[in-house]
C-alpha cells in the first residue's frame, strides 16, 4: 500500500480491531469518550483523525521559536491503545509514522515497570521520540476537554479561541512575556493558554509531571509508578496540590496543572510547564480568564479562601489520604526539604501579585480586543 494512503492495512484491521469495528469512527469505539465529547472530537473518522495526527507531526518538525530549547517534542494523544478495537489502527499508524523518519511512536504500557519493555522512560531519554501515545486517563484527567494537546502552528478546532490567540493574546501579551524570557505555546481549546520559557526558577525537585489528585485511576497511578515517579507535597500557601515528579532528564517538557484555589468561584487554575526538572514559567486561568476580572473581583476571590490555619489543617488531612492512596499504587513519596520551602513561598507570592495586578493596562486592552472579535 502506498505510503500516502492513510487507511490502515487490511491485515492490521483484521487483528484486535476486527473488520466491522474498523469502519466506524475512532471516537465511537473509545469507551472513555462520552457522547458529548464525541460530537466535538476532532475527526470522527479514522482517516480524519489520522490526518490530525499527521498535521501534528508536521508541526513538530517545523521550525518554532522554541527550537533552540527543545531536543525533540513530545506530543501526547489521549488514546487508549490496549484492549480496545482501536489498538490495531494505532499500531498501523505508528508503523507508517515511523517510516516517514519524523520520529518514534511509543505506546506506553502502564503495567510495564521502569526499565522494562513497553515503558517510555528509555525511549524518551534517547531523544528520538516525538509522539507518545499514553493511557487515556493520564491526559483526560490532565485536561479533560482535550483529545490532543496542540503545539505551535496548529489551528485550534475552536475558531474563536484561535482568533483570540492570533489577534489578541499573542500581539498584546507576547512582548510582555518575551521580556521575561517566556514563549507562548497556545492556543489550546477552551481558552487555555500556556507560556513557556528559559529556566526562570529552579525548583527544589526535578518537577516534570502532573498533579496527583484524589481519584486518579489505577491506570494513571500505574503509569506514574512505571516512570519512577514520586510525589512531592508542594507547600503553596493558597494552592493545595501534589506534583508527580519523574527522574531528572525524563522527557523534554511536561505540563503540570497546579489545582485551583479550590474553593474560589470561579476556580483559578494555574498551568505550568517544566523542562528537565526545572520550572519554566507560566500561568493563566481557564476560559474565565478572558472575562477580564476587575481588581475588586480578583481580591474577592482571594478573600473567599478560608482562614489560612484552617486551610492548612484541611490540606494536611487531605494530603495524608492522598499520599496513602499513592503509596498503595506503588508511587514513591518524597518531601521537599524544609530549607527549600522558602523558594516555593516566594513563587506563590509572585503568582498572587501577578494575579492581583491582572497584567495592568494590557489586561484591559486584551479584554477589549477579545470582546470586539466576531462571535464565530
Amino acid at each position: 500500500m502506498p505510503e500516502g494512503n492513510l487507511r490502515p492495512s487490511p491485515s492490521s484491521r483484521r487483528s484486535d480491531a476486527g473488520r466491522s469495528s474498523s469502519s466506524r469512527p475512532i471516537s465511537s469505539r473509545l469507551p472513555w469518550v462520552t457522547r458529548a465529547r464525541r460530537s466535538s472530537f476532532p475527526g470522527t473518522h479514522p482517516v480524519v483523525a489520522l490526518g490530525w495526527l499527521l498535521c501534528i507531526a508536521a508541526a513538530a518538525s517545523a521550525a518554532t521559536p522554541t527550537e533552540a530549547i527543545h531536543k525533540h517534542e513530545v506530543i501526547v494523544a489521549a488514546i487508549r491503545t490496549a484492549g480496545t478495537p482501536a489498538a490495531a489502527y494505532w499500531k498501523d499508524f505508528a508503523d507508517r509514522y515511523e517510516r516517514t523518519g519524523a520520529g518514534s511512536v511509543v505506546f506506553a504500557d502502564p503495567r510495564a515497570g521502569q526499565g522494562q519493555p513497553g515503558g517510555v522512560a528509555e525511549a524518551l531519554r534517547d531523544g528520538t521520540v516525538n509522539l507518545t501515545v499514553m493511557p487515556d486517563s493520564l491526559v483526560s484527567e490532565l485536561v479533560p476537554e482535550f483529545s490532543i494537546l496542540r503545539l505551535p502552528g496548529l489551528v485550534s478546532s475552536d475558531l474563536q479561541v484561535e482568533n483570540s490567540f492570533r489577534k489578541c493574546i499573542q500581539p498584546i501579551l507576547a512582548p510582555q512575556f518575551a521580556a521575561a524570557g517566556l514563549v507562548m505555546l497556545g492556543p489550546m481549546r477552551s481558552g487555555w493558554l500556556v507560556v513557556y520559557g528559559a529556566d526562570a526558577v529552579a525548583t527544589p525537585a526535578d518537577l516534570a509531571g502532573r498533579p496527583f489528585r484524589k481519584g486518579l485511576s489505577p491506570v494513571t497511578n500505574g503509569y506514574l509508578a512505571a516512570l519512577g515517579a514520586r510525589l512531592v507535597p508542594v507547600p503553596y500557601p493558597e494552592i493545595a496540590t501534589w506534583l508527580a515528579v519523574t527522574p531528572d532528564g525524563l522527557g523534554d517538557f511536561s505540563l503540570v496543572e497546579l489545582t485551583s484555589m479550590a474553593r474560589s468561584k470561579p476556580p483559578i487554575r494555574v498551568l505550568t510547564l517544566t523542562r528537565h526538572g526545572f520550572f519554566l514559567g507560566a500561568v493563566v486561568a481557564d476560559k474565565d480568564w478572558h472575562d477580564g476580572l476587575g481588581q475588586r473581583d480578583r481580591r474577592a476571590l482571594l478573600d473567599a479562601l478560608p482562614d489560612q490555619k484552617q486551610w492548612a489543617e484541611d490540606v494536611a488531612a487531605y494530603e495524608q489520604e492522598y499520599l496513602a492512596e499513592a503509596r498503595a499504587s506503588g508511587v514513591t513519596v518524597t518531601d521537599i526539604a524544609p530549607a527549600d520551602q522558602g523558594k516555593w513561598a516566594q513563587t506563590a507570592a509572585a503568582y498572587r501579585e501577578s494575579f492581583l495586578r491582572g497584567n495592568g493596562p494590557r489586561w484591559h486592552q486584551l479584554h477589549d480586543c477579545i470582546e470586539g472579535l466576531p462571535s464565530t
